[in-house]
């Protein structure tokens, strides 16, 4: 959620001038680009590497019933909430397969993978990575990157833009709570969870007391 907040006031509002109202902000939360971004981008595994896109759309077609692409691209071209929610599993379905499971795919991540840090705890994942790797302090000194009320780099033409400061409307809060945005983020928050329980095992068993002295 802080991640997607951050992206629509950099990208949208600072470098493309987008106004932040709550339907731009809600049309973003909705792209197809932030449906389990983060499994999508980490997945060790292609589940769907046999199937063919053509396949995979009349899978799809067979599976809610349409007669044809012409139907569901009537659908997709809608806008609204239920709309949006057919996007959603649309998109879902063509990146993992027809009988993919997003509690398998994360649990496929976790085993892929060494070590994942936690951008909230990103401290501690490096104090954790530093003495599995029996680095030194100076091996994993970092700086924080660019953030709200400094400049990045813009598009072509306008190399400098402010970064404004971000903000949530009572709408966009409630949209947050909403059962559509917890259904997009599915995936990522089980992944985000068991990535912290992960770093806390590693901790512990790293040795809390040593831990804290790095």
């Amino acid at each position: 959620t802080k991640r997607a907040i951050s992206e629509f006031f950099h990208f949208l509002v600072g470098v493309h001038n987008t106004e932040p109202t709550d339907k731009n902000f809600q049309q973003f939360l909705r792209s197809s680009s932030l449906q389990h971004r983060y499994i999508n981008d980490l997945r060790v595994n292609r589940y769907n590497t046999n199937i063919t896109n053509e396949n995979l759309t009349q899978s799809f077609l067979q599976i809610h019933g349409l007669q044809d692409k012409s139907q569901l691209h009537m659908i997709l071209k809608k806008r609204g909430a239920k709309a949006s929610r057919f996007q959603k599993l649309h998109d879902e379905h063509m990146q993992f397969g027809p009988n993919a499971s997003i509690t398998r795919i994360v649990e496929d991540i976790l085993d892929g993978y060494d070590f994942i840090a936690v951008t909230e705890r990103m401290d501690e994942s490096l104090v954790a990575l530093q003495m599995l790797l029996n680095l030194t302090t100076k091996d994993i000194l970092y700086t924080h990157s660019r953030g709200s009320g400094t400049f990045s780099n813009g598009p072509p033409g306008t190399p400098c833009i402010f970064i404004p400061h971000s903000f949530l409307t009572p709408g966009i809060k409630s949209y947050f709570q909403s059962d559509e945005w917890k259904k997009i983020i599915r995936g990522d928050l089980m992944l985000h969870r068991a990535a912290q329980a992960s770093l806390d095992r590693t901790i512990s068993a790293l040795g809390e007391k040593e831990f804290k002295q790095n």
